[in-house]
């Protein structure tokens, strides 16, 4: 895998020193999740002194998640610390501008007189005798000047005359966290990975038919990126699941919490992170890793320029040269290829046998109605790549069709996409009673009815329509005809009245009629 630090410092000692930076910077490496986290890896040159290496500027990694190794080896140790470092700034204010110019000559303006000295103290606070609390008191400006010294409050300071330029800039007292390492060598490679949050991509896809066979389909990914500087990095988008148990939880090695909040954190990361994964199962249903080339190049694609990688059951689209700063958004190009599709018209015919699957008496779920049809495109995925849980528009000459949800589809695989209801196309359901008897199955006694279903499908279009019509039942199914499939799913295996799915796929010509039949046997207990 290919990754880098960007823009590290290094400290020697106690003293804050620019590190040797490359004439162009290594690249980085990231692997970003839908959930909001990424898994990065960064390196650079690290100058070694007295045996020690240091780093700046850790990033809040997830526990268990930061490793750091030296030219290609795991460091033996290394050691978070923390202290406040002295940093210039400008001054923004009468007291910080006067601090910043101690010793030098002044004329100040004080309730409209001008006083004239060398600043001999800065600005500052001082308390009153009869107490401790100097949050309140009133800064004074001190100066010395024709043989007397004099004290003013800061506040009565409206002007102030420097003889030559001011200085402008005073030191500041920043917090700076830092990650010393044993390393041999004057100039160690380090690496650098972690995963932390603060980084997420969302797909979507554009669908436009070319002709009556082919699509162009184009896939885009938004990054949204609120964790750190990008800079000419190598991205992977992946499309999987992630499965880190304590994501939730950082590493004590940021330094951002206590031992007794860590602990706490630890005994309810794993549940925290189960429970942020279910919320997310909608869109996120595949298993996925990190795992690039070394090239980071496209793997035994073979439509169009789908760029991505491959291995086993993972899945990464990968995006090159993305620089990104913290807080901003961006939108690229992943793929574009060309699909064959089909029209397709879809109607689901719910269960209306009245009886579950021990034989009780329940309200049918659907009642004998004209069911919707609706018209779909039928999407081949023809790349080596999955297509990922989205948000698709469909278009058609410039002209929009509908935007529906394109479900995740392996490669080789198929997805019906949704257009519009069709109401050219009529679909009219209808069962009625047969035949019924008594039965007694292991000492259990019930009636058996035999129904027989029909359904009426008239086409009013001036074109043929491939039909595809999925009836759900409770029950034995006995026939159908126009060469449907029957399939008894999964549930309740013990069950004396099986749960069946009927499917069939019809042609009808244009202003056809055709009647579709079956028939199945379904247990009431009495």
């Amino acid at each position: 895998m290919r990754c880098f630090v960007t823009s590290l410092l290094f400290i020697v000692g106690s003293t804050v020193v620019a590190a040797e930076v490359p004439q162009q910077l290594p690249k980085t490496t990231v692997a970003v999740f839908k959930n909001g986290y990424a898994f990065f890896t960064r390196q650079g040159v690290v100058t070694v002194t007295e045996g020690w290496g240091v780093l700046r500027d850790l990033p809040p990694a997830s526990h268990g998640t930061l490793w750091l190794s030296a030219d290609g080896q795991p460091v033996d140790e290394s050691v978070v610390s923390k202290r406040d470092v002295a940093t210039p700034r400008n001054a923004t204010s009468i007291t910080e501008l006067l601090s910043a110019n101690v010793g030098r000559s002044v004329t100040v303006t004080v309730r409209d007189k001008e006083y004239s000295g060398t600043i001999v103290e800065p600005a500052r606070s001082v308390g009153s005798p009869a107490t401790t609390d100097t949050s309140r008191a009133e800064p004074l400006l001190i100066l010395e000047g024709g043989g007397k010294t004099m004290a003013f409050p800061r506040g009565d300071v409206t002007a102030i005359s420097f003889s030559g330029k001011p200085a402008t800039s005073l030191d500041g007292m920043v917090e700076e966290k830092s990650l010393r390492f044993r390393a041999r060598g004057d100039r160690v490679a380090v690496s650098l990975s972690y995963l932390r949050e603060g980084l997420s991509w969302a797909p979507q896809y554009l669908v436009t038919l070319e002709n009556d066979s082919t699509a162009r389909l184009s896939m885009t990914a938004l990054l949204v990126n609120d964790a750190e500087i990008l800079g000419d990095a190598d991205v992977y988008f992946v499309v999987g699941f992630p499965n880190f148990a304590f994501s939730t939880v950082q590493s004590p090695l940021g330094l951002q919490q206590s031992l007794a909040q860590f602990l706490a954190a630890l005994s309810g990361g794993r549940e925290r992170t189960y429970n942020t994964m279910s919320n997310m199962s909608n869109v996120m249903t595949q298993s996925s890793m990190i795992n690039v080339g070394e090239s980071g190049a496209a793997t035994g694609l073979t439509n169009d320029d789908v760029k991505g990688t491959i291995e086993e059951d993972l899945f990464l689209y990968s995006r090159s040269h993305v620089t990104l700063s913290r807080g901003e958004r961006a939108q690229y190009q992943i793929f574009s290829a060309t699909v064959p599709y089909q029209h397709l018209y879809k109607t689901e015919i719910g269960d209306t046998s009245g009886a579950d699957w021990n034989g009780r008496s329940v309200d049918p779920r659907e009642r004998e109605t004209a069911s919707q049809v609706w018209h779909s495109l039928r999407l081949k995925n023809n790349t080596r790549l999955p297509w990922t849980t989205a948000p698709a528009i469909a278009m058609a000459a410039s002209r929009p069709l509908a935007q529906e949800t394109l479900h995740y589809t392996p490669a080789d695989g198929a997805t019906d996409l949704k257009l519009t209801i069709a109401p050219d196309v009529e679909v009219q359901p209808g069962e009625v009673e047969t035949s019924r008897q008594r039965v007694t199955i292991a000492s259990d006694n019930y009636i058996a009815v035999t129904v027989k279903g029909t359904i009426v499908l008239r086409n009013y279009k001036r074109k043929q329509v491939t039909l595809s019509i999925e009836k759900l039942l409770t029950g034995e199914t006995l026939s159908q005809s126009n060469e449907g499939k029957s399939v008894a799913l999964a549930t309740h295996l013990s069950a004396v009245n099986p749960s069946i799915r009927l499917t069939w796929e019809i042609p009808l010509a244009a202003g056809a009629r055709e009647t579709v039949t079956y028939t199945y046997k379904v247990l009431f207990r009495t």
